[in-house]
Order: C-alpha cells, then structure tokens, then sequence
C-alpha cells in the first residue's frame, strides 16, 4: 500500500516466499557462517576456544594422572605453542608439592614444603600468577618472594589447581616459542582449564585411592582366610607327622623284617608327599599372581578345597557333603578359583553356629545353546542379615 497505493498480492506474496526461503536458509547456514566469521575475523579466539574444547575433553576422559599430564602437555607445547611445561602435585601424607610430571626443562626442584609462604599466597589469591606483571612491580617485597620462587620453578606462568577449598597442585608453563606475551584470551582459556583440571585430578587421585583400597582389602580377605586355615593345616600336618615318627620309632626293631621295611617306605612317602601338596597349597593360596588359564577339571579343586578346610569343618561338627556330576574341563585359573571356593565354603562355616551341613554340587548346563559348568553351595547357616546383604 505504502508503495503503489494499494494492496498488490502478488508482489506481498512474492516478499513473504522470499523472506521466508531467507529464513530457511539463514538457519541452516548460520552456524557455518559464524565459524567461518570466527575463524576469519577472530582467528585467535577460534583457535582458543578449539584448544579448551580439546583441554575439556582430555580432563574428562581419564582417571590416569599420566595419561592427563601426558595429554595435557602436548596441547600446551602444541597448540599453544609453549617451551615447557611441569606438574606439582600436593602429596598429603609427605606434606609437599611433589613435582610429578615435566616437558622441555631439566627442574632444578622436585619438591616443595605445603608451609611455604608461595603455597599459602597462591591458595588466598587463587588467581593465575604471571611473571612478567609482578616484574613490573619488584619492589614490593611480596612480589620478590613470588618471583623468586618462580624462577626456581622455572615458571613464567603459574596456575593453580583449587578444589573445595584447597590447593592440590600447580601446572607451571615456560615461555612462549614465538617470544610473546600471554594475551587476556590466553589467561582466560587457562583460568577455565584450571578449574576442570583441579576436578579430574581430585577424581584421579580418589580413584587410585579406590584401588589401593580394593587391593588392601583383597589382601586382609586373604590373610583373614590364611588364619582360619592355619590351626586347620597345623592338624593336618601333624596327622601324617606322627603316623612317620612312630614307624621311625619302630623301624630298629623291625629293620630285619621286609613287609614292615616295605611298609613304612609306602607310608611315609605318601604321607611326607600328603604334607609336601598341603603347604604348596597354602603357599599357592598367600601368593597371588597373574591369572594363567588351562584346561582344568572343577572337580578335582574342589575336592582339594574340601581336603583343605575339613579339620576346621569338624571341629565346628559341619558335616561336607558333595555331589560332583561328570563335567567337561574348564578355562581357567585353578589357584584363583581355589581361592573363591575356599572364602565361600569357610563363609558357610562361620555362618553355621554350632553343628550343621554344607553341599556342594557340580554339574554340566546349556544356555544359549552354550555350555557350562555350574557350582552349587548350600549351608545349613543363618545367613546373611538383610540390613548388610548390599
């Protein structure tokens, strides 16, 4: 109307299909032009932003510490295009910063105490310390003491790592190759990384804290195991023991008759051989190791377990019974499964409080059209109370 005075459909309709193809259009090619703007106009910032991307995706990937110092300096050295790079790390038990992983330089300090004044400042400030600004104003006797103590590092710029309120560490970066100064983008981009940093490294120092735990456990299991057995083996060994000594004690009287002769040599071979398999056991059992798969028969192991733990059994009066069908063999690892039948069979023998019954059966089952072996356990115990069955 404002135009020709009047109202031309076909133009208004020609105006809104074009507007709207634009705005078809516009969305679909917005993001790649924004990008293409970014990395034509704004080169440095695309590049920076590419770089935390990456940073973001390294600190969330693993929960190995050299893995992430491993990473993590590449993209420093490479995308950011710096001379070196190290890692301190605040070890809680020595009570210092240990510097735990470095690139391009030869450190003149691998540690630090936790009460240096440096620690303290950088932890109350935790902001990123640059060098070259604290040169500006060297007068000042705090500024000194900083300087000082980044040169030692060999640190032209020091970047805190802080997590709930407490410095677990510093990444200390060397001079640009290009001679620059750090620009505000690159503090900026450091300031974010430092804040993930401080998250992965927490999580990586708590999961090797996991498994430490983990083995420690393992290893008490094993040795709680190793004491019920040892007042059983004890009995065990003294058995075919004394069934020697007292044919030791007869033998010379009877050295001239052969039956005895023949006799006793019978006897305490198997029995010395009986006490020979009995401490290889225990021995097998106290040492773990690395798992070596065979071809083995279920069977056989769990006769040995029950050979194993039948004094402690008795002396409880739990009576074993077995049902062991014919099963083909097995992969696996005879002395690592020893172990898991014996922790569930001296279980079932605390769990029964006075006298009562354990059974174990094997036998041969399809599942999926594949075959297996099945291992049963039964006790007559209390089992385990629900408020602790988690």
């Amino acid at each position: 109307r404002f135009f020709f005075g009047k109202i031309n459909y076909v133009f208004s309709s020609l105006v809104f299909v074009v507007l709207l193809l634009s705005a078809i259009v516009f969305s679909k090619t917005k993001f790649k032009a924004e990008r293409f703007i970014e990395r034509t106009l704004f080169k440095k910032k695309y590049e920076h932003k590419k770089t935390l991307t990456k940073l973001s995706k390294i600190v969330i990937s693993f929960l190995d510490e050299k893995e992430l110092f491993k990473k993590t300096s590449n993209i420093f050295i490479q995308d950011l295009e710096i001379e070196s790079i190290s890692f301190f790390l605040l070890d809680r038990r020595k009570g210092a910063y240990i510097l735990r992983a470095f690139r391009e330089l030869s450190p003149k300090i691998k540690k630090l105490p936790k009460d240096d004044i440096f620690f303290k400042w950088l932890k109350e400030d935790g902001q990123i310390i640059v060098k070259e600004e604290l040169e500006r104003f060297i007068n000042a006797p705090k500024n000194k003491l900083i300087v000082e103590r980044l040169n030692s590092m060999e640190s032209e710029v020091c970047i805190p790592l802080i997590t709930r309120g407490e410095l677990i560490g510093l990444i200390n970066l060397g001079k640009k190759r290009s001679g620059d100064m750090y620009s505000h983008e690159d503090l900026e981009l450091l300031a974010n990384f430092a804040n993930q940093a401080a998250v992965a490294l927490e999580n990586a120092r708590l999961y090797e804290d996991m498994k430490k735990t983990q083995l420690l456990m393992r290893r008490t299991d094993r040795l709680a195991a190793l004491g019920s057995l040892t007042a059983g083996l004890a009995h065990e060994i003294r058995n075919p023991l004394v069934a020697v000594n007292t044919f030791l004690q007869l033998l010379p009287e009877r050295f001239e008759d052969k039956e005895f002769r023949e006799e006793f040599l019978k006897l305490t071979t198997s029995e010395v051989e009986r006490v020979t398999n009995l401490v290889n056991n225990l021995l097998d059992f106290a040492r773990p190791s690395e798992p070596k798969l065979n071809k083995t028969d279920v069977n056989e192991i769990i006769e040995k377990v029950i050979a194993l733990i039948r004094v402690t059994a008795k002396k409880k009066r739990v009576i074993i019974n077995t049902k062991l069908e014919k099963i083909p063999q097995v992969m696996l690892d005879e002395e690592q499964i020893k172990q898991v039948f014996l922790n569930i069979l001296l279980n079932a023998i605390e769990a029964i409080p006075n006298e009562g019954t354990i059974w174990v059966g094997s036998r041969s089952m399809q599942k999926n059209g594949l075959e297996y072996v099945q291992v049963e356990i039964e006790d007559t115990g209390k089992g385990i109370p629900k408020r602790i069955l988690d």
